[in-house]
C-alpha cells in the first residue's frame, strides 16, 4: 500500500498563507523579548569594539538553529553576507533545547548573544523570591522566563556555544 498526497494549486496556496500568517505570528511574539534584549546588544557593541581594537576581526553574523539533541557545533555557511561579513547558520551545540539563537564569530571564537529555549527551565535559574529566572554563573547577563519559552542573554565573553 502507497500513500499519494495530491497538490492542487489551492491546497499550496492555502499552505503558503498559513505559513506567511504564522511566521508573522512570530515574529510578533518575538518583538518584546528582542526590546527587552536591546540593553545587552549595546554593551555587546561596547566589547566588540574593545576586542577589534585589539585586533580581532568581527568575521561572521551567525544564526544558531535549533537544537533537539546535543551534537558537535556545525557552523554552515549559507552564501549571504550583510555589511561585506558572511552569515553563517550554526547547527547543533553543547546543550539541546535552542529553537533559536544570534550571535557573532570574532577572529575564530563563536559569541551566541541570545539564545530562546523550548525546553523547561532549569531548576538552577530560579529566582528564590518566586518571581521568575535570574541569570545564572559568569556566563549570563539575563535570562527570564516567557511561557512558554524562556531566554537567555550571554556575556560577551563568556562560555562559548562549542
Amino acid at each position: 500500500m502507497s500513500l499519494t498526497v495530491f497538490l492542487d494549486d489551492n491546497f499550496l496556496r492555502v499552505g503558503i498563507v498559513r505559513w506567511f500568517r504564522d511566521a508573522r505570528l512570530w515574529i510578533d511574539y518575538a518583538r518584546e523579548p528582542a526590546m527587552r534584549s536591546l540593553p545587552y546588544a549595546v554593551a555587546w557593541a561596547r566589547q566588540l569594539l574593545v576586542d577589534m581594537s585589539s585586533g580581532n576581526k568581527l568575521n561572521s553574523y551567525l544564526i544558531y538553529l535549533p537544537t533537539p539533541v546535543k551534537t558537535p557545533q556545525i557552523n554552515i555557511p549559507i552564501g549571504l553576507k550583510i555589511g561585506g561579513r558572511k552569515v553563517q547558520l550554526v547547527a547543533s551545540g553543547k546543550g539541546s533545547g535552542r529553537l533559536l539563537g544570534l550571535g557573532i564569530q570574532v577572529g575564530n571564537k563563536d559569541k551566541q548573544f541570545m539564545r530562546m529555549d523550548f525546553h523547561v527551565p532549569s531548576p538552577f535559574h530560579g529566582n528564590p523570591s518566586g518571581t521568575g529566572m535570574l541569570a545564572k554563573g559568569n556566563d549570563e547577563l539575563a535570562a527570564w522566563e516567557d511561557t512558554p519559552f524562556h531566554f537567555h542573554v550571554l556575556q560577551y565573553n563568556g562560555q562559548s556555544n562549542k
